[in-house]
């Protein structure tokens, strides 16, 4: 049984201009640090073995904030948000371009990743912690890899919107079940929206072949 807490990032000050900037560095707010801290207390009560998380400093610095027991922390780029290309782009803009697109999974920016791409980053991660000897894990990631991964494990659209917010904490739990629930901000907070929350038996999961080492 492995049991993951996958995590979002700490807001960004480019989060609180609704910028998307894909895999640029990104810079927590300082709201976004008064966040981690809330769930680095949370976290005192967790009991995990180790840290995964994006190699995006915005995701960087969220793991070093919230490690409240100093576990190791390992950077793998397969955790990084879905690139854009490079670009950096208003909310309001970005949300109408998709809306024009026939096919969301499919779209990509050029030089950038679709759904279909980041799937393929997600998949080799859920490799990566089948061959990772720890079976509590903390994953600090960002709002597009997440949302890709639960839909994936709950056998979803890949497009299907969940609530993702800065800080959430869902607890996923992979056996003979896929258990995905989540835990942080408070179920009573944000009940209407836990719409990704269940259990299914996904044969796939942990039996893809192939072989990535984490750096």
């Amino acid at each position: 049984m492995k049991t993951i807490y996958l995590i979002r990032h700490a807001k960004t000050v480019e989060n609180e201009k609704n910028i998307y900037c894909g895999q640029k560095p990104g810079k927590l707010s300082k709201k976004g640090r008064e966040e981690a801290m809330r769930l680095r207390r949370y976290l005192s009560n967790v009991d995990y073995d180790i840290v995964l998380t994006s190699d995006l400093k915005r995701a960087v610095d969220t793991s070093k904030i919230i490690n409240v027991k100093n576990k190791r922390i390992i950077k793998l780029s397969l955790l990084r948000e879905r690139s854009l290309g490079g670009l950096i782009i208003k909310k309001e803009r970005y949300n109408k371009i998709i809306k024009n697109s026939k096919k969301i999974c499919e779209f990509k920016f050029p030089n950038g990743e679709s759904y279909i791409d980041v799937l393929k980053r997600v998949k080799l991660f859920l490799d990566y912690l089948k061959n990772l000897k720890c079976n509590k894990i903390l994953v600090v990631s960002h709002g597009r890899f997440n949302k890709i991964l639960i839909n994936y494990l709950l056998e979803k659209p890949l497009c299907n919107e969940i609530r993702q917010e800065n800080c959430c904490v869902n607890l996923i739990k992979i056996g003979k079940e896929v258990k995905v629930e989540m835990i942080y901000p408070t179920k009573s907070r944000i009940e209407s929206e836990l719409n990704f929350c269940g259990t299914c038996t996904n044969k796939k999961i942990f039996k893809i072949k192939h072989n990535i080492k984490g750096g």
